[in-house]
């Protein structure tokens, strides 16, 4: 158990697995980073290289990458924040109550557990395709809001890149 770990690496590859805490933050500037079985809130900024986040949760998770890609793998937490520049997002068993996505140029691949009435959602695509569970609602500059008054909110603003949101139709919480 810890209460908080902050990493700073220039150059190099970063990994931190089963770890059980408050906060745990990592910079790094060159390399990928391997996050897996964290339990704490984290923030992962990268520059170049990719970040892989496997089997944690925890109150907040803020993920940014200029150059490379972001990748989850069942990650369960109450606010989800996924922000790049270039490299595409694939994001998958995701457990959270806001989710917000925010990408320049890839695609953007989320794999959400529960129902597509399960969410609110207000999205924003420049240039792409907008697949929401099956659906196409864009194929060209798309805004899409829908409410369905639940409180748990997906929001993504994509330049270059498509977005394709699927659900794992799990019990309702």
């Amino acid at each position: 158990k810890i209460r908080r770990i902050s990493v700073n690496a220039n150059n190099g590859n970063v990994e931190l697995s089963a770890c059980e805490g408050e906060d745990v933050q990592d910079r790094n500037k060159n390399g990928n980073v391997n996050l897996k079985g964290l339990a704490a809130s984290l923030r992962a900024e990268l520059k170049n290289g990719d970040l892989k986040i496997q089997d944690s949760s925890g109150d907040s998770l803020y993920a940014s990458n200029k150059n490379g890609r972001i990748g989850t793998s069942g990650a369960a937490y109450t606010e989800f924040y996924a922000e790049g520049s270039n490299g595409a997002m694939e994001l998958k068993d995701v457990t959270s109550d806001a989710i917000q996505l925010s990408n320049t140029n890839g695609r953007v691949q989320l794999e959400l557990n529960g129902k597509q009435a399960d969410f609110d959602y207000d999205i924003n695509n420049h240039n792409g395709k907008v697949m929401i569970g099956g659906s196409t609602v864009g194929t060209f500059h798309t805004d899409f809001s829908f409410s369905n008054d639940t409180g748990r909110t997906l929001t993504a603003d994509l330049k270059n890149g498509d977005l394709t949101v699927t659900f794992l139709e799990q019990a309702d919480r």
